[in-house]
């Protein structure tokens, strides 16, 4: 029989549960946009099961001119990738170094976002960060995908890789 120290089963107990309780996933590339239409921005997905309540954090870091700016959303999929307006309940706000929302407060997530569902910010500066808070009720498996595009078309926003997702499952 083997004897498992409780030192290290509650390491392992703990470790599982904070697995299962909060994620931190990755854009895996660089994103070049010169248009102003949303597209996923590469690996920022968060997963999520019927029922569950998640609070999440979007850290994006990008380039971009004064002119293009830029604008980020959220698209709401099924587990076969469908885009579905059924699949979400919730809000979501940006802020960010000198970035006035223009919309924020009132974004939703939709199947497919458009300016009504969409955050801006505007940026006097070639490289910033910016945070899109908010949280989450799923009414079926699914996920959310981080979106991105220029707010006005003009050269090139470059979302960078490594812009990332903090979130927390939370007990309703």
């Amino acid at each position: 029989m083997e004897y498992v120290h409780p030192d290290l089963l509650n390491v392992a107990l703990r470790d599982n549960m904070l697995a299962l309780r909060q994620q931190k996933i990755r854009q895996t590339a660089d994103v070049a946009k010169t248009t102003t239409t949303l597209d996923n921005l590469t690996g920022l997905e968060l997963p999520v099961l019927q029922g569950e309540m998640w609070h999440f954090q979007t850290f994006v870091f990008f380039t971009s001119n004064g002119t293009a700016n830029l604008k980020l959303a959220f698209r709401a999929e099924n587990v076969l990738g469908s885009a579905t307006n059924g699949i979400m309940f919730g809000r979501y706000g940006l802020w960010g170094s000198s970035a006035p929302i223009t919309n924020g407060h009132v974004a939703t997530y939709v199947a497919s976002p458009g300016a009504a569902e969409s955050v801006a910010i505007t940026t006097g500066t070639l490289a910033d960060m910016c945070v899109l808070s908010g949280t989450v009720l799923a009414t079926v498996d699914g996920s959310i995908q981080t979106m991105g595009a220029q707010q006005t078309a003009s050269g090139t926003t470059t979302f960078r890789e490594n812009s990332f997702i903090l979130a927390w499952r939370v007990d309703q």
